[in-house]
């Protein structure tokens, strides 16, 4: 087997035994099995399939569009405001935050983009500014 592909399965299993997927994971899981943040998260999901078929139709109904999207924007806001489905998402902002700290390594290498100097990571959250 290749060398990179050996070198790649060790990044892919640091990634997995880094306290951020760990985290990610149990957080995801505990959410999963909480009756209350799955029951929210899924009445979010739902109501997003039926604003997406509003936006779909052939003829919009502004006021039907309005209405629906002003329930899904509050029904988002409690969903985040659950303790568990939080605590999923700080750990999921986290381990995306740990990916494109990955990826800019991965491009300074390849490419010698600094990401101290500039270069995005597309994560507008942790930049000095651009340029």
């Amino acid at each position: 087997m290749a060398d990179y592909i050996d070198k790649a399965k060790e990044l892919g299993q640091a990634v997995l035994e880094s306290e951020q997927y760990v985290e990610m994971r149990l957080a995801e899981e505990t959410a999963m099995h909480d009756k209350d943040a799955a029951l929210l998260v899924a009445a979010v999901a739902e109501q997003r399939k039926i604003v997406e078929g509003l936006l779909a139709s052939a003829s919009v109904d502004a006021t039907a569009l309005s209405a629906e999207g002003a329930k899904l924007q509050e029904m988002e806001k409690n969903m985040k405001e659950n303790p568990v489905v939080k605590n999923m998402s700080e750990r999921r902002a986290a381990f995306s935050q740990m990916m494109n700290d990955i990826n800019a390594v991965l491009r300074y290498v390849i490419n010698g983009d600094d990401p101290d100097e500039g270069s995005c990571g597309g994560n507008c959250a942790s930049c000095g500014g651009c340029g």
